[in-house]
């Protein structure tokens, strides 16, 4: 059910995806992807990634006080965003400076929605409450995407296309929280919001910063584009890996839900080892499901994206071919990578995205000294994710394989 309804808002974002490119210009399109890149890194930070720890709470009142210590966050982690955009647009970092008032508080507005969406989504999943889940995931995109199409009509600019993730964002919030269903009720004392945050000390102290060097390396890539060789460039790469990436960001994303709430099923009962061999079978079968794109993508992106996109976008199909191996390898990685999350090996993930990150800042090293064309630079980075991507995988196996070992009897 949740990969039909993502399935169903990858083909919504997709179709509008067209209507998008021919009516904003791509250093429009550039501010977007570049602020939108520093608000998902900021996103990590929300909930300080007590929205994880709803998976694996085994009683209702930890969970009704971790979903009420994840909103509370969500609106302070929200509004400290405020200054930092400001900053980054007073000092011109990564081309910002022209990003006008409207579209900071539109970005302070799209966290707030993007957190409390997050927290209850994380509640859904867990509870197998699907339907409202996969509604809301379809109404997200909708929303988004009617939004910014007729902001681009008004020639509203790339605050405009803020404004249209800004409004898919507390819909899926509206969308989800109109039937309350069985979420849980009820006042939660301070003394309450302490313990539990004290009961699942890894999620803010292992989780988060892992996850966020996690985004910051996929992510950063973009304002780094900007600060190197313009928005333009940085639209090229914006675009491709929005479609290249579809597949990660909502088939990967349902099918990852999905594994860890199966997984942790698995883990409060005990039985360790059916964990490995589930993950085994996955991965085998989302590297079939990735197959196909990878290949069309490599072959026919150069020569579709000009005709699909406008002939502004050409660039961008050759991007999209460079960089498919790296978000391939995304996808069936990143989909099983939350087990650690579950078996909560954090330090493991943390040690590995630590890695990557400086990984990526050796790209854009050897980008200066060698002095790399725009193209090159993007092929080394694809080149050099991959076989990241393909170390983490190794690491996610010997942590899950650690797990079960130690809870062999003796």
């Amino acid at each position: 059910m949740l990969a039909g309804g993502t399935a169903a808002a990858h083909a919504v974002t997709l179709a509008a995806l067209p209507i998008i490119t021919r009516l904003f210009m791509p250093d429009e399109y550039g501010i977007f992807v570049v602020l939108m890149a520093v608000l998902a890194m900021w996103s990590t930070l929300l909930t300080l990634r007590y929205e994880s720890a709803v998976f694996v709470a085994d009683s209702e009142t930890d969970i009704r006080a971790l979903l009420t210590l994840c909103r509370l966050l969500t609106v302070a982690m929200s509004l400290l965003a405020l200054p930092v955009l400001a900053g980054l647009v007073a000092y011109d970092i990564a081309q910002l400076a022209s990003l006008q008032w409207p579209a900071i508080v539109l970005s302070v507005l799209f966290l707030m929605g993007t957190g409390l969406f997050q927290t209850r989504r994380a509640f859904d999943v867990r509870s197998a409450r699907l339907k409202p889940v996969r509604t809301a995931t379809v109404g997200r995109s909708a929303g988004s995407a009617a939004t910014k199409i007729a902001a681009g009509l008004l020639g509203s600019g790339s605050t405009g296309l803020i404004a249209g993730e800004t409004v898919g964002a507390w819909l899926g919030v509206w969308l989800l929280g109109r039937r309350q269903g069985q979420f849980p009720k009820g006042a939660v004392s301070r003394s309450e919001l302490t313990a539990v945050a004290a009961k699942y000390p890894k999620f803010p102290k292992l989780e988060l910063p892992s996850t966020l060097i996690d985004s910051a390396s996929a992510l950063i890539v973009l304002p780094l584009f900007a600060q190197i060789f313009g928005l333009k460039e940085a639209a090229f790469l914006g675009l491709a890996q929005r479609v290249v990436a579809l597949p990660n960001t909502h088939i990967g994303r349902a099918i990852g839900d999905i594994t860890q709430l199966e997984i942790g099923k698995k883990f409060r009962e005990r039985r360790g080892a059916e964990i490995e061999s589930m993950l085994r079978a996955l991965v085998r079968r989302l590297a079939l499901i990735g197959l196909l794109p990878l290949i069309t993508i490599m072959t026919l992106a150069p020569f579709l994206f000009g005709l699909v996109f406008g002939a502004d976008w050409r660039e961008s199909g050759v991007v999209a071919a460079v960089i498919a191996p790296w978000l391939y390898a995304a996808f069936v990685v990143s989909t099983v990578s939350r087990v650690l999350l579950v078996v909560q090996k954090q330090e493991f993930k943390l040690a590995y995205d630590t890695a990557a990150i400086l990984l990526v800042f050796s790209v854009f090293l050897a980008t200066l000294a060698l002095k790399l064309s725009f193209l090159q630079s993007v092929a080394l980075l694809s080149a050099r994710r991959v076989c990241t991507y393909a170390l983490y995988l190794l690491v996610i196996f010997r942590a899950v394989r650690s797990t079960y070992l130690s809870e062999a009897p003796t």
